[in-house]
């Protein structure tokens, strides 16, 4: 285990404890604490990474101070700057600044992405994680601040030789109506050792003429070796007419110099009128995606599935009660779910003041209301004026962190 050194950070001391990061390539980890600080791990090496190859593995930003939130910013560093990304784990943004409640943990996703072209070697970088914590003082206008700095070290050892294959396993049309997007998809497995990229072209034909030609290019997500990608384009219905029609579906690679054919197919579909389908949708159990506190908007995700034949689109409510009264009601933006799909919707909610809140969520998807859903927890004042929260829901896993990095103090300036 290396013993890393940064000018944000007077001293890393490594421990001798580990936390396990899910990523599908041997690698070594270990975690670290710095008072009441946690990064987990502090260490990731990857070995026989391929090109064109994209790993994930999740890192755990934990705040032990049982009074104060703390704010994280995370930024790739090094040779492995260009190929590393950190995302929220709940909707896929980045994460490069994440604010992290007192006394809870955050997951963020790290991605590495290993280009294409990439060739035989080992890169190294890795993600500087800065926190800050305003004190009281800084509050009221000192400049008083306290940071910490930490460096999550990264190597990647690229080798091996290229292989090229992948094929289509499947083509389809979704049920649609007149005015929806009707989606045709292909599902493509990779079955080499280096990412493929799908382009699906489509010409859709009535009574043997083309009426609309479709492409997915700049839209297409790579398919990451020995795994399995479903690709789509999707028609504007709006101005069609009900009626039987034909997709013609071609689907390329075009990740190599030279393109490559994946496979041809004619999906025969209707297009019926509006309301043909039932829609069916069920609400699924909510959870805070950060500890609740006083005079801020408390994340809460609800969980929408469509267990109908056809796309839907859902609008999650969340009434909000304090000491049994409804002080408020929160919704969501409207969300398209596909069928046999689930989407989380992130509702903000207000928590400005103490008291027993229960929060009851409905989703009203074109017209119909889902079975409702309830969380509830405590806000309230300590002794100390500090925020004291008491969960209503579940347990909090404790995470072994071992490792100490030493606080620095600076008023006025920024670490540098």
């Amino acid at each position: 285990m290396k013993t890393v050194r940064h000018p944000r950070v007077l001293a890393v001391l490594v421990g001798c404890a580990a936390a396990v990061l899910s990523i599908s390539v041997p690698l070594a980890i270990s975690a670290a604490h710095a008072d009441g600080i946690g990064i987990s791990p502090v260490s990731i090496d990857l070995t026989d990474a391929l090109r064109g190859g994209t790993y994930d593995g999740t890192l755990t930003l934990s705040n032990g101070n049982g009074t104060a939130d703390t704010n994280f910013t995370l930024h790739p560093t090094g040779d492995l700057a260009a190929w590393v990304e950190v995302v929220r784990l709940d909707d896929g943004t980045s994460a490069t600044t994440l604010p992290v409640a007192h006394s809870s943990s955050v997951q963020v996703a790290v991605r590495v992405h290993v280009p294409p072209t990439a060739a035989n070697g080992t890169y190294t970088g890795g993600i500087e994680v800065l926190s800050s914590d305003v004190s009281a003082v800084a509050k009221q206008g000192s400049g008083s601040a306290v940071q910490l700095g930490g460096l999550v070290t990264m190597s990647v050892a690229v080798n091996g030789t290229e292989h090229r294959e992948a094929r289509v396993n499947d083509f389809s049309a979704d049920k649609a109506e007149v005015g929806m997007a009707q989606r045709i998809s292909a599902v493509v497995q990779n079955l080499g050792n280096v990412a493929v990229q799908p382009l699906v072209e489509v010409s859709i034909e009535r009574n043997g003429q083309s009426v609309a030609t479709l492409t997915s290019k700049g839209k297409a997500d790579p398919v990451a070796p020995a795994a399995t990608g479903t690709e789509f384009v999707d028609w504007n219905t709006a101005e069609a007419p009900v009626g039987d029609y034909t997709a013609q579906i071609t689907v390329t690679d075009t990740a190599g110099s030279n393109p490559v054919v994946l496979g041809h197919s004619s999906v025969a579909f209707r297009l019926e009128q509006r309301g043909t389908y039932t829609r069916s949708a069920e609400l699924g159990g909510l959870r805070l995606l950060a500890a609740p506190a006083l005079d801020r908007l408390t994340q809460v995700q609800a969980t929408l599935s469509n267990t109908g034949k056809i796309a839907t689109s859902g609008v999650v409510s969340i009434e909000v009660y304090r000491d049994g009264k409804l002080i408020d009601t929160a919704r969501s933006l409207e969300r398209a779910v596909r069928p046999g799909e689930a989407a989380a919707i992130v509702v903000p909610v207000a928590t400005q003041k103490t008291g027993n809140y229960r929060l009851v969520a409905t989703a009203d998807y074109e017209g119909s209301i889902t079975a409702p859903q309830e969380i509830t927890f405590q806000l309230g004042n300590s002794s100390n004026g500090r925020v004291m929260l008491m969960w209503a829901i579940g347990g909090v896993a404790a995470i072994a962190l071992v490792s100490v990095m030493v606080l620095k103090v600076r008023r006025q300036r920024r670490l540098g």
